[in-house]
């Protein structure tokens, strides 16, 4: 069974789903890539949407941005403080295989994706306390228009995690309660793009050396896009619920954040168990912000 995960994560992963009864197996799909208009779907479980048009077609959105319409996006990009930022982190995603690029015309673009029209997002830094996280305006360049989700993100809380707790310190009344914390790596960049997305996928930004635009295309799920929250949040869920269906783990996440809890002398195992999970799926943890030195809880 190992080797056939680690050879088709995405299919046995939603082959397990739904052997063990989770309601969204096919969120496993998300593996194989992420599109970015369109209709979203969403786990079942999270309410319906009443309003489940997009706001623009996609189609209609590539043929507005024709060459004049790219061009005058071009011409429009000016420095920023950021800039050296958003540029390593280009060339990092390029040497991981999750960018194209760097393009410095529009026909360039075109000739990488083989399509006449494509979108231009201009891309941005937001810093934070000690990076600065790059982002894209896909709700400027009118991409996030162009999607809507069959049903509204629903979110784990406090409430949920206090109940796990609880759950623990009831089946082990003579052990200590703990918890463990994991984040994915990179969240959102680990899942890829469908070939479909790539036309929308187009960020542009200033070039601090070269003192000219430049332009990459994603080819890993990006920040900014409304599709991108929606997309992550089913598959990050989807692992939680393998995680408690096959495996009886208490664990939960929000977002890319993921914790587990369990009693002192099965922590341990609970942690190790959730490691190896994410490892046959290829789903990357990161390792510097393991929580090794495990936390107590009491209810």
């Amino acid at each position: 069974m190992r080797a056939h995960v680690a050879r088709f994560p995405s299919l046995a992963f939603e082959e397990l789903l739904r052997k063990y009864g989770y309601d969204d197996p096919s969120a496993a799909r998300l593996l194989k890539g992420c599109t970015l208009t369109g209709h979203l779907a969403g786990r079942p479980s999270w309410p319906k949407n009443e309003d489940t048009e997009p706001r623009a077609s996609a189609r209609a959105l590539l043929a507005r941005n024709g060459a004049r319409e790219r061009k005058a996006v071009w011409n429009s990009v000016r420095p920023s403080e950021e800039d050296a930022a958003l540029l390593e982190a280009a060339q990092s995603d390029v040497e991981s295989g999750k960018m194209l690029g760097p393009f410095f015309a529009d026909h360039e673009v075109q000739t990488a994706l083989g399509v006449e029209n494509y979108t231009l997002s201009k891309r941005f830094g937001v810093a934070q306390s000690d990076k600065v996280r790059p982002c894209d305006d896909f709700t400027k360049s009118g991409v996030n228009d162009c999607c809507r989700g069959d049903r509204n993100l629903t979110l784990s809380t406090l409430d949920h995690f206090f109940a796990l707790v609880c759950s623990v310190a009831v089946a082990f009344p003579t052990s200590q309660v703990q918890f463990a914390k994991r984040d994915h790596r990179s969240a959102y960049r680990q899942l890829a793009l469908d070939a479909s997305a790539l036309q929308y996928a187009c960020v542009v930004f200033w070039h601090p050396i070269l003192k000219r635009a430049v332009a990459y295309v994603h080819l890993a799920l990006p920040f900014g896009p409304r599709a991108a929250v929606i997309n992550y949040n089913r598959v990050a869920q989807a692992v939680t619920g393998l995680l408690q269906l096959m495996f009886f783990l208490p664990a939960d996440n929000f977002f890319d954040d993921f914790w587990t809890v369990g009693p002192t002398h099965l922590i341990q195992r609970i942690f190790d168990m959730f490691g190896a999970v994410h490892e046959l799926l290829n789903l990357e943890i990161k390792t510097e912000k393991i929580c090794h030195r495990l936390s107590s809880a009491s209810c």
